[in-house]
């Protein structure tokens, strides 16, 4: 009898230990169920936040955009500046608040990657109903990128007070544009022609020297000698002109006409 006694406590023990841990395992289950309604609340509020503060654009706005300085090709030069005009047209009965314009260069192979994101301005300014605006956005270019097409999505974003209200994102401009080197001032052609004039003037102050030189070395020397000092006179390069007296023949001069008819007998005959 003492051990059916003894055996009765120790079911009657088990029994409570198994209903000591449901209870704690229910109250364990209640707190991770409130918790994981917590947290789902948590998440549905964020993402409705998120949807009323982050729209795409509004039904009553129109955009566009224009490229004042190379609107056809839509070429520009790196590390330069390029404007870009984003025209902003009301259609709705509410006024609009622009806020700013942002504009980010991007892979045209793959839009998630961004090759440069750039500076957002900020404009605030209010557009009535029926209205519309001309926007200026300016950027520059990293001059050391590679020359070559890259995707451009330019931004503007603007708000709505009221119920309907809320902030707005509109992209009026997402296209390719080309960028090309930067234009060297150095002519390399006309480098070679200053080269070439040089060389030809060089030449021919080279040939021009040389014929004064050789000019200078043909030129005859005199060669003067005393018969006092013994010394030889050259008169080699008298030859041929009318100084030349080696060669020219004297001529005897005969008796004059006065004595020849005066009769007289010369000394000799006596």
């Amino acid at each position: 009898q003492k051990e059916k006694q003894k055996q009765s406590n120790r079911n009657l023990l088990s029994l409570n230990a198994i209903l000591f841990l449901l209870s704690k395992m229910k109250s364990i289950l209640i707190i991770a169920f409130v918790l994981l309604f917590a947290f789902a609340s948590g998440e549905e509020s964020s993402v409705k936040a998120t949807k009323s503060n982050t729209v795409g654009p509004s039904p009553h706005v129109s955009v566009f955009s224009i490229f004042p300085k190379n609107n056809e090709n839509k070429t520009f030069t790196l590390g330069e500046k390029v404007d870009i005009v984003c025209g902003f047209a009301n259609n709705g009965d509410e006024a609009y608040n622009i806020t700013g314009i942002s504009a980010s260069l991007l892979w045209p192979y793959d839009p998630n990657v961004y090759i440069q994101n750039f500076t957002v301005l900020p404009y605030y300014l209010e557009v009535q109903p029926k209205e519309q605006v001309s926007l200026l956005y300016t950027f520059y270019t990293d001059p050391l990128m590679e020359p070559r097409d890259y995707g451009l999505v330019a931004r503007v974003t603007y708000s709505q007070d009221g119920e309907n209200g809320g902030n707005f994102t509109h992209v009026f401009y997402n296209g390719t544009i080309l960028f090309a080197e930067v234009e060297s001032t150095f002519d390399v052609q006309l480098l070679f022609t200053y080269v070439g004039l040089l060389a030809v003037v060089g030449l021919i102050g080279y040939v021009i020297y040389n014929q004064f030189k050789a000019i200078g070395r043909k030129k005859p020397t005199r060669k003067v000698t005393s018969e006092s000092s013994g010394q030889s006179i050259d008169h080699d390069w008298l030859v041929g002109t009318a100084a030349d007296r080696s060669k020219s023949p004297r001529k005897e001069r005969g008796p004059s006409p006065s004595k020849q008819r005066s009769g007289k007998p010369s000394k000799k005959n006596e």
